[in-house]
């Protein structure tokens, strides 16, 4: 059969590949493109139900499309072998996009920007840079917002301050900090990872946008480096510039409080979450106030709060709650708490 065909009733692919839905499954998408019988999918076609895989994260679909494709000859083809690389990154399998990619004649930055991410999203951020610099090696490729968020993250979480700075000279140079608030955004979050509080200050005070983003970016960086009274002054300073407190924000509260042993004023924050913006605590909130309780020796409430919690208790509560029973002694809690451990591992 000859694929670079097209087929004679495009139109009637085009309205199956458009109506392509999130709980489709492999049977579903095998179905649809049966349903073209003899003929020859259009590119159109399958470009569409690689953007539908990719937005609904639709994995056993896509890995058949990826068979599909392959028997085919179309993974190597300009625009589908692209889409399909980001489809794989999407979908999680980071290696197989990583194969495809290295398999394709054209690179675009789309496919470029989808594996750095990728390399990021799924906890190897050194590769991400590693891929960066061989980006670079082509001169036609230009990093687009996309690029430069994911290499900041990339450096955020390696706290990789050298790497950050070259990068931030690289943004610079483009003049992008001042006009775009997400490459903004992203570069305050990677100093404030890195401890570098006066450089995240300084990004802070150049950017023409503060959104809830920057001012937990902000908040965050001050509450690792145990700065409590400057995250108490950012957050009231975030209050009245207009921004409503986010459940990231009080959990950098929380945790500055649980670490720097401030009881009252985690209690305090703790209620003001929940009571004055209304924010349902998740897991991690109660982690932290579990914490700051235990810290206080208020082992009653602890265990109180843990069989209230709308929600199965895992291990991380169960643990903080027995090292607070080993501070203060309480083995019969001590007991009750290790039992739970055990029964969820």
């Amino acid at each position: 059969m000859d694929y670079s065909l097209e087929c004679t009733n495009q139109g009637r692919k085009k309205e199956i590949a458009s109506s392509y839905s999130d709980d489709e499954t492999q049977a579903s998408v095998e179905e649809t493109l049966g349903s073209f019988g003899e003929s020859v999918p259009s590119i159109d076609s399958i470009a569409s139900l690689l953007n539908k895989c990719t937005n609904q994260r639709l994995l056993l679909p896509s890995l058949w499309l990826h068979a599909h494709m392959h028997n085919m000859g179309l993974e190597n083809h300009i625009s589908l072998g692209n889409l399909l690389v980001s489809l794989l990154v999407e979908v999680g399998r980071i290696q197989e996009a990583q194969q495809l990619f290295d398999k394709l004649f054209y690179r675009n930055e789309c496919s470029w920007n989808s594996l750095i991410s990728g390399y990021v999203k799924h906890g190897e951020p050194h590769r991400a840079l590693l891929l960066y610099h061989e980006m670079k090696k082509d001169d036609s490729l230009k990093p687009s917002m996309y690029t430069y968020v994911a290499l900041l993250k990339a450096c955020a979480n390696l706290k990789d301050s050298k790497r950050g700075c070259e990068i931030h000279s690289e943004i610079t140079s483009k003049s992008l900090l001042e006009t775009n608030v997400f490459i903004g955004s992203s570069l305050l979050h990677m100093y404030a990872q890195c401890g570098f509080l006066e450089k995240a200050q300084q990004v802070f005070d150049t950017l023409p946008i503060h959104n809830s983003f920057t001012w937990n970016a902000l908040i965050s960086g001050y509450a690792q480096c145990g700065e409590f009274e400057d995250i108490i002054s950012y957050f009231d300073m975030m209050i009245q510039k207009g921004h409503k407190p986010d459940p990231i924000t009080f959990l950098s509260i929380l945790n500055s409080c649980s670490h720097a042993g401030l009881i009252e004023k985690g209690q305090t924050y703790y209620h003001v979450m929940a009571q004055v913006y209304g924010i349902i605590p998740n897991i991690l909130h109660y982690a932290c106030f579990i914490d700051v309780l235990g810290r206080a020796g208020q082992l009653d409430k602890v265990e109180a709060m843990i069989l209230r919690i709308p929600f199965c208790p895992n291990t991380g509560l169960w643990l903080s709650m027995l090292g607070s029973c080993k501070k203060w002694c309480n083995a019969d809690l001590g007991r009750y708490a290790f039992k739970h451990v055990v029964e969820i591992e």
